[in-house]
Parts: C-alpha cells; sequence; structure tokens
C-alpha cells in the first residue's frame, strides 16, 4: 500500500503554555470508552471543523501565522468540545478549565483551549518572553502550587516514527 507522508513544524519561537488545574481530573479508561458512547458529532459540526482546518488551520502553519493558527484551533476546538457537551456538560470539561481558556484568550494567547477531556488546558504564544507572561499570571490564578500545575513548552517538531511488525 502506497504511503504518504507531509510535516510542516510550528515555527522556532512559538510557545504552548500548559495549565492543569489540581481539583479536576479528566476522563480516562471504562469511563472514557462509556462517554464516546455518548457523542455524535452533527454532518455539520463535521463538515465546521473539516473546513477550519483544511482551510485555516493547516494553511496558517505553513505559512506561520500565529494568529490565523490560534484563531482556527480555538474554533475547532470550541467545536470538538460541543461535541463532548452531553458527556461534559459543554466545550469544556468543567468551569475551571472553561475560565482559564477564557483568561489565556483575554490576556493575549494566539489562541487556547482544552486537551481532550480536559482538564488540562494550552494558550499558544509567539515567543517564550510572551509566554512566560502568561505563566506568570495562570499562576497566580491556579493559587499555584497548590491550584496546579502551569507550564511554559516548546513544540517538538521532531514527529514520531510507528513501527508495525
Amino acid at each position: 500500500m502506497p504511503t504518504m507522508s507531509a510535516r510542516c513544524s510550528t515555527a522556532s519561537a512559538w510557545r504552548c503554555v500548559v495549565a492543569i488545574p489540581a481539583d479536576f481530573t479528566g476522563l480516562s479508561g471504562q469511563a472514557e470508552v462509556a462517554a464516546f458512547e455518548q457523542i455524535a458529532p452533527t454532518v455539520d459540526q463535521a463538515a465546521a471543523i473539516t473546513h477550519l482546518t483544511l482551510m485555516s488551520l493547516l494553511p496558517a502553519l505553513v505559512e506561520s501565522d500565529l494568529a490565523e493558527f490560534g484563531r482556527a484551533l480555538t474554533e475547532i476546538g470550541r467545536l470538538v468540545g460541543e461535541c463532548f457537551s452531553p458527556v461534559q456538560g459543554g466545550p469544556y470539561a468543567n468551569p475551571r478549565s472553561t475560565e482559564l481558556v477564557e483568561s489565556l484568550l483575554a490576556w493575549g494567547a494566539a489562541g487556547a483551549g482544552q486537551s481532550s477531556w480536559g482538564p488540562t488546558v494550552f494558550g499558544l504564544v509567539a515567543n517564550a518572553q510572551e509566554g512566560q507572561q502568561l505563566v506568570e499570571r495562570l499562576q497566580s490564578q491556579l493559587g499555584h502550587p497548590e491550584g496546579g500545575c502551569v507550564r511554559l513548552v516548546d513544540f517538538d517538531n521532531r514527529g514520531v516514527r510507528v513501527e508495525v511488525g
């Protein structure tokens, strides 16, 4: 079977602020399996997510356009979260994750969202200096370290290789 491969890295200066509130956990194991059985994206939701991915997110990545990439990623995350609403009650896992996403965007993140079922949230920034400023604000908001963990991370542009057999 022929294979295709395409790779596009994030801009080297881009960073990601990751926040994990201590007072919530996401779904995993059997609870996650059961949750996935309760969700079914509509054709319109799937079309909107696909359109944003192909027409905004990926071109912005290729062009290193952080503003458009962040806008598209935020909207895709919200749409995917709406698919999860029957289980989590809204586009984000809990009110704390919602608050953190909103704070990241209000404080200048180019994009923000929730990782999978949460409670981890993330914000995209142009560089380490902007990221460190957001880290400090989120640490204060969370009541770090008791209230959760906040980190500034680089993107891993190496990817992975999976071999079978």
